[in-house]
């Protein structure tokens, strides 16, 4: 059950964040790099256009791509780095504990040689 509602919730995430993103991509094109012109004319050219509306979508499609893909990335590293960090921070903490002297129980006693 844990494992599904983190999946859902990284999924959420993914979803939620791409369209945060598309959408201020869209609003403040002069925020981000542009494409060359040439890109845009060759993708048009294989996207089919022929009116504004469909450029529109072409547009909202290729950013929503980018966002993505960017989003995807960004977590995956994000999980990464805490997997690491995480596991770095177990690996400290058993170091920790077993770096003192060997401990004998109270109700062991030691063997003696004659």
């Amino acid at each position: 059950m844990k494992k599904g509602f983190r999946l859902g919730l990284t999924c959420l995430w993914i979803v939620s964040a791409t369209l945060i993103i598309t959408h201020l991509w869209l609003t403040h094109p002069d925020s981000v790099p542009r494409f060359p012109e040439s890109f845009w004319i060759w993708l048009i050219e294989i996207y089919g256009s022929q009116n504004g509306e469909e450029l529109a979508n072409l547009e909202l499609l290729v950013t929503f791509s980018i966002s993505l893909v960017l989003v995807s990335v960004l977590t995956f590293a994000a999980w990464v780095f805490w997997h690491r960090y995480r596991l770095q921070t177990i690996l400290t903490n058993a170091v920790r504990r077993n770096s003192g002297t060997p401990r004998i129980a109270p109700n062991v006693k030691k063997e003696q040689n004659p």
